[in-house]
């Protein structure tokens, strides 16, 4: 099949997009011819662009570098879809073109109705989902061309031919807010080539998270439980976002050791997760959640909110806490900073479950049979009310 992916990334690539470039990587793998169409140069998409069958196209981006970047950034998109995306779909023979929430869904339908092509998404999570896991702290940003961008989107994933959920989870409950049935979940995978080629690292008195710093990502609640630890271990955080100057000021008023270590690359993240004793991910919301398994894939344990995407995707191979709740917690920290023999044979249980349950390769082929059964007249949708 001839594929187009609509990719919309930042600098940093993280989450739903480094999902989906895998996808695309992999279905490449497979012999498909694909080509993706994305904003931002770097090196984790110069280094995919040398793989077989895969090409990358950049409309470049001022976001972020100014005042009113956002402004040209929509303008040269505009400009760019019509004169280069518009005429190489135009080229004609594209089987599928493929997005993903927000701005790929709206343009990838946009595109497909244009030129007669079948349209696929992935969807990560709905506005409705976050409203009732996150109440205020959702409310607080949803206004303005943010839920403008929401309102458009649901409109066009009302249009798409496939839709292709991330979790059961995430699927049920974008079947509810679009009132359609769509199309059982493809789970990401893990690389293991990095970690794989690393060696083993003395364990540092450190514990990890790794992830955005926002509000719904609770690391305060991490902070703070580790406050009613004598003696704590060091708290390593990887990654940013706007709530970092709190942690940092919430850290220095409770004495507590955190290293703020920004976004890093591929090579030191491994090795941050090796040298940790465990990893903790308190996070009130998620449509998957990835760094679990990557602590696991490590063989070091993980403690995550007892929140029902983590019960999904992790089953009893993570510990858990009452979402919040920092003395426990607390108890939690404890309990595995005070038993290694346990430590170790949640790693182990651990490494095995994600070898055996996930993979990228595992997902390309699922996406493949999804869309060629569309092809072929096959496709029924999923009842996730079974």
């Amino acid at each position: 099949m001839k594929l187009i992916f609509i990719i919309n990334n930042a600098k940093f690539i993280g989450g739903g997009d480094y999902s989906i470039f895998k996808f695309a990587e992999h279905l490449a793998s497979r012999g498909h011819d694909v080509t993706i169409f994305t904003s931002v140069k770097n090196a984790f998409t110069s280094k995919l662009a040398n793989k077989k069958n895969l090409s990358i196209m950049y409309s470049g981006s001022v976001r972020g570098m100014f005042k009113g970047a956002g402004i040209i950034d929509r303008v040269w998109d505009k400009v760019y879809t019509k004169i280069v995306l518009e005429q190489f779909i135009g080229g004609g023979n594209i089987d599928f073109i493929i997005g993903y929430h927000r701005i790929g869904t709206i343009k990838t339908q946009r595109l497909a109705k244009k030129f007669n092509v079948p349209s696929a998404v992935f969807v990560f999570e709905t506005p409705d989902w976050m409203a009732s896991r996150l109440n205020d702290r959702w409310f607080r940003d949803y206004h303005g061309r943010f839920k403008k961008s929401w309102i458009k989107t649901k409109k066009a994933l009302e249009k798409v031919n496939i839709i292709i959920p991330n979790s059961k989870l995430t699927g049920i409950q974008n079947e509810k807010w679009l009132n359609r049935k769509i199309e059982s979940p493809v789970y990401p995978g893990l690389d293991t080539k990095i970690p794989d080629s690393l060696p083993e690292f003395k364990k540092e008195n450190q514990i990890i998270y790794l992830g955005r710093l926002n509000a719904y990502k609770n690391i305060d609640i991490l902070i703070k439980s580790l406050s009613e630890i004598k003696n704590a271990p060091k708290l390593v955080l990887c990654g940013d976002g706007e709530e970092k100057n709190n942690l940092i000021e919430l850290a220095n008023s409770l004495k507590i050791n955190c290293e703020f270590k920004g976004t890093i690359g591929d090579n030191e993240k491994w090795m941050e997760i090796k040298k940790s004793l465990f990893m903790v991910f308190p996070s009130s919301f998620e449509g998957f959640g990835m760094p679990p398994m990557e602590a696991l894939y490590c063989e070091i344990p993980c403690i995550c909110s007892d929140i029902p995407i983590f019960h999904e995707v992790y089953k009893d191979r993570v510990e858990y806490f009452q979402e919040g709740n920092i003395k426990e917690l607390a108890e939690k920290i404890k309990y595995l900073l005070n038993n290694p023999k346990y430590r170790s044979k949640r790693g182990k249980e651990g490494k095995f479950f994600i070898k055996t349950h996930y993979s990228w390769s595992k997902s390309a082929e699922k996406i493949e049979k999804l869309l060629s059964g569309y092809k072929n007249g096959n496709r029924t949708g999923h009842d996730y009310k079974n």
